[in-house]
């Protein structure tokens, strides 16, 4: 009886280093996929803010060469956003490069969006959330709205 006892420990024994091996290798599996989901869904995000960036950039860059091609005496209102993607940002006007940039605050170097301009005669007083943007005998003027009387 001692013998079969011994067999029937051993046979338990090995099925249960048999069931950690096989638990092992699928907890390494999804591991392993998991991991590739991460990197996958964080290039995603990024390229997500690549297009937001630079969707905003143009269309702030359009705003700009509007005011431009349409001449002496145009005003335009427009808002900018709190935030981009729950994100803080800010604009970067180069005028005499003719190129604008916006960026998240917190992003890698590749986040970001970019527009170019047809003119460098412009005048930034201030960014804020409410903003105007005017040709005056064709320097483009982009202050806040509540500056507008002069």
């Amino acid at each position: 009886m001692r013998g079969i006892r011994n067999q029937d420990e051993k046979s338990k024994a090995q099925a249960s280093f048999e069931f950690i091996e096989v638990f092992t290798f699928f907890l390494a599996i999804a591991l392993i996929f998991i991991a590739m989901f991460m990197n996958y869904y964080t290039g995603l995000q990024i390229k997500s803010n690549q297009v937001t960036l630079k969707n905003f950039a143009q269309e702030l860059g359009e705003k700009i060469n509007t005011a431009y091609l349409a001449g002496d005496g145009f005003q335009q209102n427009f808002y900018l956003p709190q935030k981009i993607q729950g994100e803080d940002y800010y604009i970067i006007l180069k005028p005499s490069e003719k190129y604008l940039e916006v960026r998240l605050n917190d992003s890698a170097i590749q986040d970001y969006g970019s527009a170019d301009l047809l003119t460098s005669n412009i005048q930034l007083i201030q960014w804020n959330q409410n903003q105007t943007i005017e040709n005056t005998q064709g320097k483009i003027i982009i202050k806040p709205i509540n500056l507008t009387s002069d």
